[in-house]
């Protein structure tokens, strides 16, 4: 489930993903919010 980093980007942290998605799921916030208290990019969301 590991993600590489490559020279443009670092790959976000399997810790952090499983946190979003729960994030998610418990809050059914909007992605924009949830992009902003995690540090990552919309599209990660």
């Amino acid at each position: 489930m590991g993600r590489m980093n490559t020279n443009y980007r670092l790959a976000v942290p399997v810790r952090k993903r499983v946190a979003i998605a729960l994030w998610k799921l418990a809050t059914g916030i909007e992605y924009r919010t949830i992009s902003h208290l995690f540090g990552v990019g919309l599209s990660s969301v």
